[in-house]
C-alpha cells in the first residue's frame, strides 16, 4: 500500500501459485491471470579437479538448483556405468561421484550433464598418482570411544617416515591434549579425554598418501561402581586428629552422594565437610571426637543405578601403665618377660 497504489507481492513463487487473482473495490473489480514458468534445473556449484593416490577414494561433487534433475555422468565422453568401484550418491540437490580404491586407469576427464541442455555441463579432471609410501595399516572408517576416555589412532607405514596428523583439515600440534608417538614404522596419535567437541574427521598424511577416520564420542551411561581395591575398610586415628575418608568410583552421568554414620545422615558443619568429584567422594572430619566414631556409609546414585561403601572410623586409645611382668624364660644372656593387657 503506497498512496493510491495497492500491490500484491507473492514471494518464492511456485506452480501452486498459478491462477486468477482479483482485486475488488466496492462494486468494482479487476482480474489478472498469473502463470508460473518453471525453469529447468541448472548447475549451481561446479566440480573441482581432484588429485588422489592409488588406493584412495576420489570424490567429485556437483550441486544443482533442483533435486529432481535428470543427470548423466561421463568419463572421457563415455557414459559411466555404476558399480561397487564407482558409485553415485544423491542428497537433495547435491550429487557425489565416488571412485573407491582408485587405480591409475581411473584417471581422466569426468563430466556431469544436466538433461539435454548443452550449457549445463560441469567437467573436472581426476589424477591418480603412484604412492611414494604405503600404509600397511590404515585408519578405520569410524573410531568410536566413550566420552572422557583417550582416543587412540594407529597407522603403520611401509617405511619409517614423518607423518602429519590433521583434525578437520587443520594440522594438529603436539600438546598435553594431543600426544604423538613413533615406534619404527608405527605412528600413533592419542587425544586425551575425548569429548563431543572432538568429534570430527582425523587424517594422517605422509608424502602424497593419506588415511582418514571419523571420530565419534558416545556418552556411555553406567551405574555407579565403587573401586573396592582402593577403598580402606577402617580408618584409625588419634583423638583430635583430622581424617579424610575417600572413596573412588566410576559413574556416568555424575551421581549424587549421601553420607550416613550409624544410619544417621551426616550434616555439614565447621568440623565436617564432604565433596564430590568426577571420580571420587571425600568426607573430611577435623579434630575427631568420640562422637564421630562409627560405621560410615556412602551411597552414590544416578538414573542408571546406585552403589554404596562402608568404612569404620576408630579412635586409637592411649594404652594404660603396664602391670608387673611375668618372667617366661631366662637364658645365659636373655630374659623373656610378659605383661598382661
Amino acid at each position: 500500500k503506497k498512496g493510491n497504489v495497492r500491490k500484491l507481492l507473492i514471494r518464492s513463487t511456485s506452480v501452486h501459485d498459478e491462477g486468477e487473482y482479483t482485486c475488488t473495490l466496492g462494486d468494482q473489480e479487476c482480474t489478472a491471470e498469473v502463470t508460473v514458468i518453471e525453469l529447468p534445473p541448472q548447475i549451481h556449484t561446479k566440480m573441482q579437479d581432484v588429485i588422489v593416490t592409488r588406493g584412495d577414494k576420489a570424490t567429485l561433487e556437483v550441486e544443482l538448483t533442483k533435486g529432481d534433475a535428470l543427470v548423466r555422468w561421463f568419463k572421457d565422453d563415455k557414459e559411466l556405468h555404476f558399480s561397487e568401484h564407482v558409485q553415485l550418491s544423491i542428497d537433495g540437490k547435491k550429487q557425489k561421484l565416488k571412485i573407491y580404491q582408485a587405480e591409475l586407469k581411473d584417471g581422466g576427464t569426468y563430466s556431469c550433464r544436466v538433461g539435454d541442455q548443452p550449457d549445463q555441463v560441469s567437467t573436472a579432471r581426476v589424477t591418480v598418482e603412484e604412492p611414494e609410501v604405503e600404509f600397511v595399516t590404515r585408519l578405520p572408517d569410524v573410531t568410536l570411544v566413550p566420552i572422557n576416555t583417550d582416543a587412540e589412532f594407529t597407522v603403520e607405514l611401509s617405511q619409517p617416515v614423518d607423518v602429519r596428523w590433521l583434525k578437520k583439515g587443520k594440522e594438529i600440534k603436539p600438546s598435553s591434549k594431543y600426544i604423538f608417538k613413533t615406534e619404527g614404522n608405527v605412528q600413533r596419535l592419542i587425544i586425551k579425554k575425548a569429548t563431543t567437541e572432538d568429534q570430527t574427521d582425523i587424517t594422517c598424511t605422509a608424502f602424497n598418501v593419506k588415511t582418514s577416520t571419523k571420530l565419534k564420542v558416545e556418552k556411555v551411561e553406567i551405574a555407579p561402581r565403587i573401586k573396592v581395591d582402593s577403598t580402606p575398610k577402617e580408618y584409625k586415628v588419634k583423638k583430635g586428629e583430622d581424617v579424610n575418608i575417600e572413596v573412588k568410583f566410576t559413574a556416568s552421568p555424575a551421581p549424587t552422594d549421601e553420607w550416613t554414620v550409624n544410619g544417621a545422615v551426616v550434616k555439614k558443619s565447621k568440623r565436617v565437610d564432604y565433596t564430590l568429584g568426577e571420580e571420587s567422594a571425600c568426607l573430611t572430619i577435623k579434630k575427631v571426637e568420640e562422637s564421630d566414631v562409627g560405621t560410615y556409609t556412602l551411597r552414590l546414585k544416578n538414573p542408571i543405578g546406585e552403589a554404596s561403601a562402608e568404612m569404620t572410623l576408630i579412635i586409637m586409645q592411649v594404652p594404660g601403665e603396664p602391670g608387673t611382668p611375668d618372667v617366661l624364660e631366662v637364658t645365659d644372656d636373655t630374659v623373656t618377660l610378659h605383661w598382661k593387657a
